[in-house]
């Protein structure tokens, strides 16, 4: 069991190097973006599933809570920390954000760096600000979110570039000839088609802000989850990182990670219960250590610098498509006898002939020969005042074979553009 599960993990890391439709800037969000976070999920989850807090339980009274119901009701319940209290205070710290005397919940306004017990008696204490954590309820679950999160534009991809897939099925068909590209791909007649084609267009785009935005609505999200801590969270472990000595002082100090998510908090329960004869209603304050916290600091960590990387690979993708998107629309504009196609084409299809172009020269050739002396004869109606037909075929003669064969062998292909 255990040697099949380990080596679907493995078929699932490995990363084929091999064709793919979309742009290597798409592929680092949709790949290796979305497989770090199924992966780090589903290790998430076998942790949660025996995960559970272990508390300190009170000495002395007999009567008081189990330890076993403080454990699992401290994981239920939350714990919690005071921010104000870490090392590198003046107070009495046990732990980052937990007094040494957990009954002192309290500031004195007179003397701030003196700790008291919030109560009538002493006016003078003000309370401290309480900081509670839930997180590790959810982690694995939001995690896992955010894979789909990177993962669904790419479906959108598949939609909008059904036409590009099969012309690349196409080109490697060798039934396949170029009077068939050209009656399947560059068909100016068609009102539809064109509609379509500039949706794809506009698709496309709508596919390269979603990778970059999922990147930033991810992070964001993640930040607001977890009280504004993750924004600055991997300049705060880079600084740490070199800023710390071989010192036991300042090995006290809280990380920033520590900081991010606490492994030690303050837990608070009421132990009401009552039977015929008595009745109790007393709190119970322990501390309490959640070590799977741990793992998800240094995840969270990692996840602070891949979506960074990820949002910088996007946007750099969108930044390259629009050039391309330029360079293309700039050669439209050359002119001369090899050329006169241009200003019959949409940017649809000069992407196509693109594709052409980079996968099969001689095609590329031809359809470009055979696209010129179309143009030549739209030009030769346009100028004797005849309708214009630019999908009528160059050889006439050739025309009903080569229908046929359109029909028989690549309309199956196409019928998706």
């Amino acid at each position: 069991m255990a040697f099949y599960f380990g080596d679907s993990i493995h078929q699932f890391v490995n990363i084929k190097v091999k064709e793919r439709h979309d742009s290597i800037f798409d592929q680092i969000p949709r790949i290796f973006v979305c497989k770090l976070f199924i992966l780090s999920a589903m290790i998430m989850s076998i942790t949660w599933f025996n995960d559970e807090a272990r508390c300190i339980p009170p000495k002395g009274d007999a009567n008081r809570l189990p330890a076993y119901f403080i454990h699992r009701a401290c994981w239920l319940k939350g714990i919690y920390v005071y921010p104000q209290l870490h090392q590198e205070t003046e107070y009495d710290v046990s732990y980052y954000g937990v007094p040494t005397a957990l009954e002192k919940d309290g500031v004195l306004e007179d003397k701030e760096d003196e700790l008291c017990k919030v109560g009538w008696r002493n006016e003078n204490c003000k309370p401290m600000e309480r900081e509670y954590f839930h997180q590790y309820k959810w982690i694995p679950f939001y995690v896992a979110f955010l894979a789909f999160l990177f993962f669904y534009p790419y479906m959108i991809f598949k939609i909008c570039n059904s036409d590009f897939i099969n012309l690349k099925n196409n080109l490697g068909n060798h039934e396949v000839s170029a009077d068939q590209i050209v009656d399947a791909f560059f068909n100016n007649t068609d009102s539809v088609r064109k509609r379509r084609n500039h949706l794809r267009i506009l698709g496309n785009y709508i596919v390269k802000l979603l990778y970059f935005f999922n990147g930033v609505i991810g992070f964001f999200i993640i930040d607001h989850l977890t009280h504004n801590r993750f924004n600055n969270l991997g300049n705060e472990w880079t600084s740490y990182s070199k800023e710390i000595r071989f010192d036991v002082d300042e090995s006290l100090l809280a990380t920033p990670a520590n900081k991010f998510l606490p492994v030690f908090g303050i837990c608070e329960l009421m132990d009401v219960r009552a039977d015929s004869t008595h009745s109790r209603a007393d709190k119970v304050r322990v501390v309490c250590e959640i070590s799977t916290q741990i793992m998800y600091q240094y995840c969270f960590i990692l996840y602070w610098f891949v979506l960074i990387f990820s949002m910088c690979c996007s946007a750099l993708g969108i930044i390259i498509y629009i050039c391309k998107h330029l360079i293309l629309l700039f050669g439209r504009t050359k002119k001369g006898p090899g050329h006169i196609h241009n200003q019959y084409l949409s940017l649809r299809q000069v992407e196509y002939l693109d594709i052409i172009r980079r996968r099969h020269l001689p095609m590329y050739t031809t359809i470009r020969k055979m696209l010129n002396e179309r143009a030549l004869q739209d030009v030769w109606r346009e100028n004797s005042g005849m309708p214009i037909n630019g999908s009528m075929p160059v050889n006439n003669a050739e025309s009903p074979k080569l229908t046929t064969m359109y029909k028989f062998h690549a309309v199956s292909s196409m019928e998706a553009i």
